[in-house]
């Protein structure tokens, strides 16, 4: 399959994982949601279907958490962190929306796609800032 094609199938899982959670359903949020879940699409499985492909360790030790605390790979901390913060974003970019002040940036899917572009660049620049670290770490083990 060809990375646009399954670009695509990662985000209509995305759509759906999206509406199971609480989307709103119908033709006049089809749109959005799948603009939105594009986008996530974007920010999670394009880096690392690029970097990875069909390489099934990779994606593993990439996307799970132990990438933080186990990782000698710089490719891991530029891959899963800034996936994992547009997750992390995009949920907690989530909890205004059911609050009851009738404000523009409450509907559908604007806080979760601000809270989500929020939380990939936060997971880049955290990602450079353990790349440092894991740096020093191994320079003082060196000397």
């Amino acid at each position: 399959m060809s990375g646009i094609t399954l670009s695509l199938l990662r985000a209509l899982l995305n759509a759906f994982g999206a509406v199971v959670l609480g989307a709103p359903v119908g033709i006049k949020f089809w749109t959005v949601t799948a603009y939105w879940s594009l986008l996530m699409s974007l920010f999670t499985f394009v880096p690392a279907a690029c970097v990875f492909g069909t390489s099934r360790v990779g994606w593993q030790n990439a996307l799970s958490y132990s990438t933080y605390c186990t990782s000698s790979d710089v490719v891991d901390y530029m891959i899963s962190v800034p996936s994992h913060g547009a997750v992390m974003g995009a949920w907690l970019g989530a909890w205004p929306m059911p609050l009851d002040w009738e404000r523009p940036w409450q509907e559908w899917p604007i806080c979760v796609t601000y809270g989500a572009i929020a939380g990939h660049l936060i997971g880049i620049i955290v990602s450079l800032i353990l790349i440092v670290a894991q740096k020093r770490r191994v320079r003082v083990k060196a000397d």
